[in-house]
């Protein structure tokens, strides 16, 4: 059953009996065993394709399920998963052998041998989305030659039926009743404020040399793909932005603090802690477990020491987010 156009044949691996690995098809009426992240569903990888595609899919005939999925581009004469995305890699469920899930590695890395490829790149969630397979996927990639190309450091805040207040540091504490008795308000926008969250967002991030990594037709597009999961949100003093974000719902209990920029004219009054405090009340009330404050390291491996500690201060716990690659 095809979604889209594929490179490659369709063919089908028979791992044991009642498993096997679909390669660029998949069985028609099987449902997935799992919950899907955002980033892997057809719709997204769509917005990435301009390059060819193969999907690997694994598939439990006995019960009639695929129990797994990941998602390549050829780039360069490189299989990537993701091409564009804030993570690939494998997704699947947890309970599956994890036998199984080394023959599927296995396959995947046969293809793209016979396929000429010169490498693989696998960037994985970070470990706070599935820490009791971390370990495993992390053995089987390393056991097959796979090297952490990039090792960043990510944080997350459990979402809790209490406030994030009660979980700050006293100093973000003070922070935030700065901005309340200031007069400043957490608020939630219209799509029809795009334009202009957009422009203070581009405004922040140039003032403090911070990159933006999707451009404004990029994020539009994904907008209007899927609305019901972006979300626009501002920190404003009266009608002056001082804080924006644009958060993303990764799956019904992710929700990821996708592009926070906050005014440095006003950094003083810290209206970061405020947006941050607001995204917290916003999951909370809409059923998330997870905040996910995305990662605290640049793409050359520096781990960035402030951001850290604000996000510590905020009640953050640090996790592994791992980037692998192979040289074929």
């Amino acid at each position: 059953m095809r979604h889209t156009a594929y490179c490659g044949e369709d063919m089908e691996i028979a791992l044991d009996k009642h498993t096997s690995v679909y390669i660029n098809t998949m069985p028609f009426g099987y449902p997935f065993n799992f919950q899907n992240y955002l980033f892997n569903q057809f719709q997204y990888l769509s917005l990435q394709e301009n390059a060819n595609r193969h999907d690997f899919f694994l598939v439990n005939h006995h019960k009639k399920r695929i129990e797994g999925r990941i998602h390549f581009f050829e780039h360069n004469e490189k299989a990537l998963s993701p091409l564009k995305a804030l993570f690939g890699g494998f997704e699947f469920n947890h309970r599956f052998r994890i036998d199984m899930i080394d023959q599927w590695a296995w396959q995947i890395i046969q293809y793209f041998r016979e396929k000429k490829m010169k490498g693989i790149q696998i960037v994985m969630p970070a470990e706070c989305y599935w820490p009791e397979k971390f370990e495993n996927i992390h053995e089987v990639l390393l056991n097959y030659g796979f090297k952490v190309a990039h090792d960043a450091l990510n944080h997350h805040i459990p979402v809790k039926e209490e406030g994030m207040f009660e979980h700050m540091h006293q100093m973000e504490k003070r922070k935030l009743d700065k901005c309340r008795n200031e007069g400043l308000v957490f608020r939630e926008e219209g799509m029809e404020q795009f334009d202009e969250v957009w422009q203070h967002l581009i405004h922040f991030r140039k003032e403090k040399d911070i990159p933006v990594s999707i451009g404004r037709d990029g994020l539009k597009k994904a907008i209007a793909t899927f609305p019901a999961n972006y979300r626009l949100f501002t920190v404003r003093h009266l009608h002056d932005i001082y804080a924006v974000s644009v958060a993303v719902r990764v799956n019904r209990e992710i929700l990821y603090n996708f592009l926070p920029a906050s005014s440095l004219a006003h950094q003083t009054l810290s209206p970061s802690v405020m947006l941050y405090d607001g995204l917290y009340d916003y999951a909370r009330k809409n059923g998330y477990e997870m905040l996910d404050l995305g990662i605290s390291t640049k793409p050359n491996g520096e781990h960035q020491e402030g951001l850290i500690a604000f996000k510590e201060h905020l009640g953050g716990i640090p996790s592994r987010k791992y980037t692998y690659f192979l040289e074929l």
